[in-house]
Order: C-alpha cells, then structure tokens, then sequence
C-alpha cells in the first residue's frame, strides 16, 4: 500500500498536490488521489493473498456492505457485544435494519455477549423490538470463546458471506461507532462450505435463550400470561386508573381482523378511565389488506377505518384518531401502550404478542406471553417509540 501511494505522490489522504486546479475546479470532488490507493490496494491483496482466507475490508461502505448482506440472505447469524439504539452516521439504527430483515420472513439468529449496557441509551427496546419482527435472540455465556464469524449470512442461493472486526473477540457493539473498527470479510466458497455447521455448534456450546430479565432495566414489572390460562386485562392494567388518564397512545400491527378488534374491545372495557372529560387516543395499526384466499377474517380493507371506531362506540369519553399504516415497505412491529396522566406522568406496557393474546375459541392464551409495565416512561425510550 504504501508503494502504491508513493507512485500516486500521496503523503496524506487528503493530498491534492498538482491535482486539482483553478480550472477544474468543478471537479474537485472528484480528483482525489486516496480512493485510486485503497481501490489498487485492495485489487493487489486480492491477486497476492490466500483466495480462501479472511481480507481486511479496506473501503468506506462498510454500512452498506453490511446492509446488502443481511438483506440478500435467506439465513443469517449476528453475534454482538449489545444491540443499541443508535446507528452509523450514513445509515439509520442497527435494530430498524434487522427489524427489516427480520419481517420479510428471513431466518435471523441474534446472539448478544453479557456486556454491560452503554450509558448513552437503553438496550430493552431496540432487542424487544428485533424479537417481535421474529428474530431469534440468544445470551452469549460470559466466558464464552470467540465465534467462527461476527456475521454469516446464506444467500437463497447457497452462497455465504462471512464477516467478523479486528481484536480476539471478533465481535463489536452495533452502536455509532461499529463501522469505525477495522472489518475483515470471507466469500471463499471452499473456506466457508461447514461455516453454517461452525457457527450453529457455536450457538449451541456457548449461549442460551435470551430472557426479558437479562435486558429490562430496574422500575419494571413483567405480568407473565400462561398458555391455557384466562386473559384478564383488568388485572394487567389495574394500576393505570390510579391517576387519572388524561391521553393514551397505542400501537399494535395486529388489529385488522374481528377478533382482534374483540380483544381491543375488551382492553378498552378493562381500563378505569375517568367519569368525565374527554380523551384522545391514538392508534397505529397496519393496514387491513386481505388477500384473495385470505381465511383469517381480515376486515376488508374499505371497512377498516369504520369497524375501529366502531369498538370505541361504547366508550364516549374516549375519541379515537386512528393511523392505518401499509405493511410494506416499512412494517411497524413495537406493540405498546402509553398512558399520559394528570401532570404528565407517563406510564409505558410493552406488549409481546399485541392484545391479540386470547384463542377466540375459549378465550385464553394461546401460548405463553409477557407484557412488561413501565410505571414511568424512560426517557430514552421516547424516540424508539415514535412519541419524542
């Protein structure tokens, strides 16, 4: 690299000497001598090295590299230090990226070390967030070996990719700062034919599911609901009436069919809203939009905006403004619900499957569920949500 650098008279980066001039001064941005270098670098590394072993990744598109990755698998496996709520600076946040990949029905496996959690935000809800888009969340054992790779994907093709950062742990946090650490790649057929095989002997050696408890922040309360067991909201949200409701906010993909508008129903008569005055309430949900052999009892889609507010005739306290979001191309996944009281006190539950948790044959839990109660809103957690 550095005789490579000589020949193009390069001392620095950001050398221009007897490059740019006054009179091509309108392609200025483009005469830069240090992208010439790191392009014939990285061409002379890949003629001169092994073809099978690992290469420094030398380019500045590492997000993007990244990003084409993740969403051109059919299968990939991630293990982080933590899963934060930032991103890097030419891209947006890590989780809204695996949400995505997450929600077009790949298969993602997220394995995240016992690090502790970065002052700078809260890691609960970028993780709670990646798992309801559908990702598989694991723990990484506290003195667990470092992993085949930091990042394996499968295309739908059979051909993988393999990615880990420079140091002896090969992983980083998926924060700002990831695409500043030096990344080494591996696209070597031959090198990766068992790395699917490596990195899921990996996963079952040296980590387990990853709990709700091994994230939450202190404050928090899980109400636990057992499948089989009756769903009782009252119970659930009994502590939101002890201050009076003065807004509410709720976000739920799922309430596009009759039962779910049910169960939206039954939370709304649960609640102890306030004798008088009246409360605004915010929903965002998907967009019905069944399709033509649809059998779930998907409301058509004309009817939708209707038969919501219809579930709030029964409530004339409450006033309904309802935001009916299409599934693509950006789902929302996050099923919450925010009460604003009296003085401004905001109480957070988080949902794991939506208000959709009752079989609507017998009126109890289809599978095991949690929603997690905030009795005050974290700060941080704002932004995530949309309400900051």
């Amino acid at each position: 690299k550095a005789m490579i650098q000589k020949r193009l008279g390069i001392r620095k980066p950001s050398d221009t000497v007897e490059v740019r001039s006054y009179r091509n001064q309108f392609s200025h941005d483009l005469l830069v001598r240090q992208p010439v270098a790191d392009y014939l670098e990285a061409l002379r590394s890949s003629v001169s090295h092994d073809p099978d072993a690992d290469r420094l990744y030398s380019f500045s598109d590492k997000t993007s590299v990244l990003r084409g990755a993740l969403l051109g698998s059919s299968r990939a496996y991630l293990v982080a230090d933590r899963l934060s709520a930032l991103g890097p600076a030419d891209g947006s946040p890590w989780h809204i990226l695996l949400q995505e990949v997450a929600s077009r029905g790949k298969s993602l496996t997220l394995a995240i070390r016992p690090d502790a959690p970065d002052p700078r935000d809260s890691s609960i809800l970028p993780l709670l967030a990646v798992q309801q888009a559908g990702a598989t969340l694991l723990r990484v054992h506290e003195h667990a070996p470092p992993p085949p790779f930091a990042l394996l994907t499968i295309g739908s093709d059979g051909r993988s990719s393999a990615f880990h950062w420079e140091g002896p742990g090969k992983t980083t946090a998926l924060d700002d700062q990831t695409t500043r650490h030096p990344l080494w790649y591996n696209r070597s057929a031959q090198r990766l034919s068992d790395a699917e095989h490596d990195i899921q002997k990996w996963l079952r050696h040296f980590t387990k599911p990853l709990t709700i408890r091994d994230v939450a922040p202190t404050g928090y309360e899980v109400h636990t609901v057992r499948r089989g067991e009756k769903v009782d909201f009252s119970t659930i949200f009994r502590s939101a009436g002890q201050a009076r409701i003065v807004r509410v906010a709720i976000q739920d993909p799922y309430l596009m069919t009759r039962h779910q508008l049910k169960c939206l129903g039954d939370f709304l008569a649960a609640v102890p809203w306030p004798s008088s005055g009246e409360i605004p309430v915010r929903i965002r949900t998907h967009l019905a939009e069944p399709e033509p052999q649809d059998r779930s009892g998907t409301i058509p889609t004309r009817e939708h905006l209707g038969a919501l507010e219809a579930v709030f005739a029964g409530f004339p306290a409450l006033r309904p403004s309802c935001e009916l979001i299409r599934r693509r191309p950006r789902p929302i996944h996050m099923r919450y619900i925010v009460f604003t009281h009296e003085g401004g006190r905001q109480e957070l539950y988080v949902l794991e499957r939506g208000l959709d948790i009752e079989n609507p044959r017998d009126g109890k839990a289809r599978e095991d569920s949690y929603v997690l109660e905030f009795p005050s809103l974290p700060e941080e957690f704002a932004p995530l949500l949309g309400l900051g």
